[in-house]
Formats: structure tokens, C-alpha cells, sequence
């Protein structure tokens, strides 16, 4: 990635650590502590807006690219990036946990974690579907696929004045009726028509970045982000307010703003950051911490009687340098593993 545009790796190196960070915070630790609970609640409501205003603002900057090649070449791309990934590792889990299940140790552990799978066809349809699906951290790949192609179909054209307002506009009607469909909607559908207005704003983000860049409005975005902030932890239990779902999204983009365009110009030399924000680093963790290494890890921690304030930062810590020595000494040497598992097309 050119310089000038390095931060956005190291906010995407911060989201994915802030992804681990938000599973190795589980609810078990949640309910018995505090301030984990409020820690836990605030980097869920973060982490995964972060990741689509890049995406965002990574689209609007490929817009060109994108024109010059046809919507079937883009279409094959994106699926291979997301899609390829989705069902690979989804299916992957049903087969490692339909075969630990044939062991009874084993099997009263992954019922008690919700891993029940009850035959083929179920188990096929809640991968095509998302509905029931056991591995929830996948939903990401398949959000992130549909609403990249909803922007190259049908949300093209940013430039033009009148196509941007009606583009605006349409995502916010979108993400209205998305909070009147939530309690009954397919997770998947609802997620879908929820996060596209985060993806548009993170468009807009780019085209007018010099805005954001500023660093009176960067101040003025922080303290935004503050008071919203405190306000959300505040009402975080009252959640059938009608003003709950507008507190939340204020909170969501300001403080994806605020780890883009703030931290991740602090950071913007730090390499551990730029490590993990690169694009192939990030998506190796993400597919792999979950949903067997991370909590097999904070399972045995437990085990051992240890403190949960020390659980949460080794088993942090340990999954990610798990997932990577298993890449790189082992998965990354089959050119097909790379490809057909991981979807990495290069």
C-alpha cells in the first residue's frame, strides 16, 4: 500500500487485535467482572465498523480500477477473497466437530458451546443460509461479499452530486428498516442491510479525508466519541429505547474515525501494527483464533484456576502466535490450502 495511505493498515492491524481481544472476553469472564463486562460491550460495539469503513474507503479509492474491469471479473475476485474462505473453513468446522462429537468427553463440551450438528442437510443449509450456523465469527466474509457487490451493482457512482444523495439516502432507509426487522429477519439479511451504511460512510470518509484529517475535527470526532461513548455504556442494558440504535451508530463511526485517521497515523511506523493490519496477516488470524483455538486455549486456563486477568491477555496472545506459526511453518506451504482454503488468489 502506497504511504500515504499505510494508516489505514495499521487501523485494520488495530481492528483485528481489537477481534481476538473482543473473544478472548467472554461472556463467562463478562458476567462475573465488571469492568470486563463494560470492556467486552464497548470493543464489540467497535471492532467490525472499523473493518468496513476501511473497506469503504478502500472501494471508493479502487473505484476507477473497478470500471475498467468487467462486473464478472469483479464478482469472481470478491468471492474468491470472501466467499471461497466461508464455506471452506465453514465447512471445515462442521467435519471437526462432527468428528470430536463421536467422543463423549468431547461431545458434552462442544453441546454445552452450542456445536450440535444434526444431520447433513441441516448442517448444509445453515452454512448457505447463515441461519443456525455453529461458527458465528464467519459472518463477516459473507456480509462483506454481499455488500461489496451491492456498491459495484447498484451504489456505483459516488462522484456525481445527485447519484451521491440518492446512494446516502437509500442506505439510510436501508438501515431503518433493517431496525424494524431485526427481532424476525435472518441474522444474515439484517446484518447485511445494517452494515452497508457503515461501508457508504467509510465512501465518504475517503473522498473527503483531507476533512478528517484536520486536527481540530480529529479533537472534535475524539470528544464526539467520548461523551457517545460514556452516554451508550450508560444505556447499554436498555437497548428498546428508540434512541439506543442512534447513539450506537454515532459511537460506531466516530470511533472508527478516530483509530483511522488518528491512530492510525500515531502508529503509523509501527510495525507490529502494519504487521498484522497487512491484508493476508489479518485474515489468517481471523479465520483461524476461532472457534477452536482461541477458546481451547482459555479452556485449559481455566482448567489450570487461573485469574481471568491473566487469561485474557495469554490466551490473546497465544492464539495469535498459534494461528500464525500453523500458517506460515505449515498451511502456507500447499499453493491449494492458500487458495482453495484461504482464498488468497496471488
Amino acid at each position: 500500500m502506497e504511504k500515504k495511505l499505510q494508516y489505514l493498515d495499521v487501523a485494520r492491524g488495530i481492528a483485528i487485535l481489537l477481534v481476538v481481544l473482543g473473544h478472548a472476553l467472554i461472556k463467562d469472564f463478562a458476567s462475573s467482572n465488571v469492568f470486563i463486562n463494560y470492556l467486552r460491550f464497548y470493543v464489540y460495539t467497535i471492532h467490525m465498523p472499523i473493518f468496513f469503513v476501511i473497506s469503504g474507503m478502500l472501494f471508493e479509492r479502487n473505484i476507477d480500477r473497478y470500471c475498467k474491469n468487467s462486473k464478472y471479473e469483479y464478482v469472481k475476485n470478491k468471492f474468491c477473497r470472501f466467499m471461497i474462505p466461508y464455506f471452506s473453513f465453514s465447512i471445515l468446522n462442521y467435519l471437526i466437530v462432527f468428528f470430536f462429537s463421536n467422543f463423549n468427553y468431547f461431545s458434552s463440551i462442544l453441546n454445552k458451546e452450542g456445536f450440535v450438528i444434526s444431520s447433513f442437510s441441516k448442517s448444509l443449509f445453515s452454512i448457505i443460509t447463515y441461519i443456525n450456523h455453529i461458527d458465528n465469527h464467519l459472518w463477516f466474509l459473507y456480509v462483506m461479499f454481499i455488500i461489496l457487490l451491492l456498491n459495484r451493482l447498484f451504489f456505483f457512482n459516488f462522484k456525481c452530486k445527485e447519484k451521491k444523495v440518492i446512494i446516502i439516502i437509500i442506505s439510510i432507509i436501508i438501515y431503518c428498516i433493517s431496525l424494524f426487522i431485526s427481532p424476525f429477519a435472518p441474522e444474515i439479511v439484517y446484518k447485511i442491510m445494517y452494515y452497508n451504511i457503515i461501508f457508504v460512510f467509510g465512501r465518504l470518509s475517503y473522498m473527503y479525508c483531507f476533512l478528517f484529517k484536520n486536527t481540530r475535527i480529529n479533537f472534535f470526532n475524539f470528544i464526539i466519541c467520548l461523551i457517545f461513548s460514556i452516554f451508550l455504556l450508560f444505556i447499554k442494558d436498555s437497548r428498546e429505547v428508540w434512541f439506543y440504535p442512534l447513539v450506537n451508530l454515532i459511537v460506531e463511526l466516530s470511533a472508527s474515525l478516530w483509530v483511522i485517521y488518528y491512530l492510525g497515523n500515531l502508529f503509523l511506523n509501527n510495525k507490529v501494527l502494519n504487521y498484522f493490519g497487512n491484508g493476508k496477516k489479518s485474515m489468517i488470524i481471523y479465520l483461524l483464533h476461532m472457534p477452536f483455538i482461541l477458546p481451547f486455549i482459555i479452556f485449559l486456563l481455566i482448567r489450570l484456576n487461573v485469574n481471568v486477568f491473566i487469561i485474557v491477555p495469554i490466551s490473546f496472545v497465544t492464539s495469535i502466535v498459534v494461528c500464525l506459526f500453523f500458517y506460515n511453518f505449515i498451511l502456507c506451504k500447499s499453493k491449494a490450502v492458500r487458495k482453495y482454503l484461504f482464498g488468497f488468489v496471488n
